[in-house]
């Protein structure tokens, strides 16, 4: 009889009510790919075991796990675990009594504004954060009260109160401002981003473009500042699109002109993609003025602007577009005679085939703007010290984790039950379980670990979270080992850092390679994006051989050479067609007939 069957005979011979049971059942439960019938068959027998011993709390977990919302909430009442109960009426979308319950049994003034705000009672929302605010709020730095009080002004232009919640958004922008000077006049550029990252989302939350702009600006202005080009791009985009969205045509135009012109001078290929994209927002401002019965030569100048935008890149057919529509203007009789001559000549130009520009790729085009950026540090000032809450989360039916991920949790919280706060010395096996879960909630508990832990601790985490954890936290993860101040913890990141192979990692691995100035660390980052070798990692190698010289350059394009991967073409044969560099084009092209020619094994 192998090993696992006999765990499975010890644990059936157990009477519920011996303190042995549950860790004889909770062996079996170890074992994550068992059929699902057999595996809620065991979890009915633990949730006897866990019932005879009174441990209510756990009880609610496996109530969780089994898809028995109503039946978990009876035993987190009885357990007085506030926290589970009202996370279980959030999840049945009853927000009202999930406020209450953060608010009155827990003092989570965060937490509960945030479920008053879903349950549409936006004065209650409201009135928790004016709490926070006056009791804990002066104490505070200026960017955690600007976050909250940009919600505040939320909680209020929601309620129909305008004036009360610009009011709001005018105190935050303020705030924001000052925190951000601050930080830039001591160096902290990372720090100063995320108060003008606040101010992008003020902009959005209160239909501000004036908020949008200087909150975006000085993004790109930092990006710029770091070198992080395809940051910038980024930028660039998500400012365009928010412009549009709140009808700033004119705007958005200008943006696109701005991004294309700076794309241009850092030689990046879609310079001519932004361009013509520029060439028709103006074209739509010239439409939206004619709409609205603007003076004629305020259509004349966007309609101008459209054609430069379009000479710059060789656009035929916006160009024939654009003097189309300004001779149709009903304009003084030499303005009209000038537009018509220009016609005539683009008619009698030679029709070349132009190349179409290389599009805008949608990885690019991806926002990384959401709503939690608003919360997720308030959030964290709630729970404190107490980041196991967060993993229970994940034991929904319908949370989005795989069952693997569920059922992981649930045994890491069941071995964690007596604890109050999360172990720091833990054992092992138990640290790797943790990282093991892969899931955002296992996040904060990893955190808490690396905050209060052990050098030994420490390096495990490291070790096992390049393993297992395969998202974005783990280069958070390393870039505290780089500064810390332990030798080993340093070395253990580095390592860590050339062993990050999945894609979700590809913007912080980007965003570390331009931040570091050591070398080591920047071609660990360089060795990690090669083998991601996405669409979006090769356009990323290739920028930095563009722009870089010497060692940096020619490190990147051995690697590139070491990791051929088909998915890499699509970047290469892009970049192949519109680079104006010969020695360039070169070394791309040979990159791309090495993967070519070595297509056997290649994934």
């Amino acid at each position: 009889m192998s090993s696992f069957f006999r765990a499975v005979e010890r644990a059936k011979s157990l009477k519920p009510s011996d303190p042995n049971a549950i860790d004889a059942w909770l062996e079996t439960l170890s074992h994550w790919h068992i059929d699902d019938a057999e595996y809620r068959e065991w979890c009915f027998e633990l949730h006897a075991a866990l019932r005879a011993q009174k441990l209510w709390r756990a009880t609610g977990w496996l109530d969780e796990y089994l898809g028995r919302p109503e039946s978990a909430a009876k035993h987190y009442e009885e357990a007085e675990a506030y926290f589970d109960l009202a996370r279980v009426y959030a999840q049945q979308e009853d927000h009202r009594k999930a406020s209450e319950l953060f608010d009155q049994k827990l003092n989570y003034k965060f937490h509960a504004a945030q479920q008053a705000l879903l349950a549409h009672e936006h004065q209650k929302a409201a009135q928790h954060l004016l709490g926070w605010l006056n009791r804990d709020g002066k104490r505070a730095n200026r960017f955690l009260r600007g976050l909250t009080i940009i919600n505040l002004g939320e909680a209020y232009l929601l309620s129909s109160e305008r004036p009360k919640g610009m009011r709001y958004m005018a105190e935050a922008n303020q705030l924001l401002e000052e925190e951000a000077n601050a930080q830039e006049q001591k160096g902290h550029r990372e720090k100063a981003y995320r108060c003008y990252q606040a101010i992008v989302h003020l902009g959005i939350v209160a239909k501000s473009n004036e908020a949008l702009m200087e909150g975006g600006l000085n993004c790109i202005r930092i990006s710029k500042e770091n070198n992080e080009r395809f940051k910038v791009m980024r930028q660039y985009y998500d400012l365009i699109r928010h412009s549009e969205d709140m009808h700033e045509w004119r705007v958005a135009a200008e943006l696109y002109q701005e991004a294309g012109d700076y794309a241009t001078r850092v030689s990046f290929i879609y310079g001519d993609w932004f361009w013509n994209e520029a060439g028709n927002a103006w074209m739509r401002v010239a439409q939206n003025h004619m709409e609205q019965g603007a003076p004629i030569d305020m259509v004349e100048n966007a309609l101008i602007s459209a054609g430069n935008c379009f000479n710059h890149t060789g656009h035929m057919a916006g160009l024939v577009s654009t003097y189309s529509a300004l001779a149709s203007l009903e304009l003084p009789q030499k303005s009209q005679e000038k537009y018509q001559r220009i016609m005539a000549h683009l008619a009698d130009a030679p029709q070349t085939d132009t190349a179409k520009p290389a599009a805008f790729p949608e990885h690019f085009r991806r926002s990384r703007l959401t709503t939690a950026f608003r919360w997720n540090d308030l959030l964290q000032l709630d729970l404190k010290e107490t980041p196991l809450q967060t993993i229970a989360g994940l034991l929904r039916q319908n949370n989005e984790g795989s069952q693997v991920q569920k059922r992981r949790a649930l045994v890491f919280l069941m071995r964690t039950q007596k604890q109050e706060q999360l172990q720091t010395k833990m054992p092992f096996d138990l640290l790797s379980l943790l990282t093991q879960i892969n899931h955002p909630l296992a996040w904060s508990p990893m955190l808490h670990i690396w905050k209060h832990g052990e050098l030994d601790a420490k390096l495990a985490l490291l070790s096992e979270a390049t393993r297992h954890f395969k998202l974005p936290g783990l280069i958070e993860l390393t870039q505290k080992g780089l500064t810390a101040p332990q030798p080993a913890l340093r070395e253990a990141a580095i390592k860590s850092i050339s062993g990050i192979q999945f894609p979700q990692a590809l913007d912080g691995l980007v965003e570390l390679a331009n931040q570091q100035t050591d070398l080591h660390v920047k071609k660990a980052c360089f060795l990690s994006i090669a083998k991601i070798g996405t669409d979006a990692a090769t356009e990323f190698l290739l920028d930095v051989m563009r722009t870089e010289n010497g060692d940096i350059a020619d490190t990147v394009h051995q690697l590139l050479m070491e990791n051929p991967q088909e998915r890499m073409l699509s970047a290469l044969d892009r970049n192949l067609k519109k680079e104006p560099s010969p020695a360039m084009r070169t070394q791309i092209n040979g990159i791309a007939e090495n993967i070519r020619q070595n297509r056997t094994g290649i994934r």
